[in-house]
């Protein structure tokens, strides 16, 4: 990605020339020339995809589905990780879900700020009603707060 700040893929299209490439290498965007190849310009986007995507800080654990809520509405979280989580939550909750909410976990009795990264369908056929939604813990959560999460992370245990 060109920058930090901007985290939107690249792909620069044009005449094949050294000062076209140069230019276009320059802003981190990836450059493919004309006429184009389309397996080159699919290896392009697959790059300029693959860069841009946030790094996982830590492994993600498959849990057995838990009852949560995200600002009040009904989710299910479906796995975590020490630096994150991925919930599911019907679609009509999707405008209500803001860039950062509380996400509690009534069941254990505590509750943890996050940043929404991304929301995508779920691919399930029979959920095709629901979304997916990946979260990462805040930066902003008291200390207790962090370790509460962490320590249900290390104790929660995984499915296949």
């Amino acid at each position: 990605c060109r920058s930090a700040a901007v985290r939107t893929p690249l792909v620069a299209i044009g005449d094949a020339t050294p000062a076209a490439e140069a230019a276009t290498e320059r802003s981190g965007a990836f450059f493919v020339g004309r006429p184009i190849d389309r397996d080159m310009l699919m290896c392009s986007i697959e790059m300029a995809l693959m860069e841009c995507r946030p790094v996982r800080r830590s492994p993600r654990k498959n849990i057995v589905r838990l009852d949560s809520l995200a600002d009040g509405a009904a989710t299910a979280l479906l796995d975590v990780s020490d630096h994150g989580m991925r919930l599911e939550l019907r679609r009509q909750e999707r405008a209500t879900l803001p860039r950062m909410f509380t996400v509690k976990l009534p069941l254990i009795g505590f509750s943890v700020r996050v940043r929404r990264v991304w929301m995508a369908p779920s691919p399930a056929p029979s959920r095709e009603e629901h979304l997916w939604c990946g979260a990462a813990v805040a930066d902003d959560n008291a200390p207790r707060d962090e370790r509460a999460w962490r320590r249900f992370v290390d104790v929660i245990p995984t499915i296949s």
